[in-house]
């Protein structure tokens, strides 16, 4: 009876545990996008790939939940000095 037990347990957990490590795994994938927007030889693919990666299906839900918004362009006027 105490295996069953020990077997639901892990059955029940194992599902948590991966979709922690999904969700951890895409929001470091997508911090090192946006840092590398802004130190990137070519800025302009840079950004193109974090947008694309924000933009795709399991990107753009950890992304709403984090917060990554768009990075503005190296031109953009709006753009805050760092």
């Amino acid at each position: 009876m105490k295996a069953y037990l020990f077997l639901i347990a892990i059955v029940s957990v194992m599902p948590v545990f991966f979709a922690f490590i999904f969700i951890h795994g895409t929001r470091n994938r997508l911090v090192a996008l946006r840092d590398r927007c802004a130190t990137a030889p070519e800025p302009h693919r840079a950004r193109d790939e974090y947008d694309s990666a924000r933009r795709a299906f399991p990107g753009s839900l950890v992304a709403r939940m984090f917060g990554f918004g768009p990075v503005p362009a190296a031109d953009d006027p709006q753009r805050p000095n760092t």
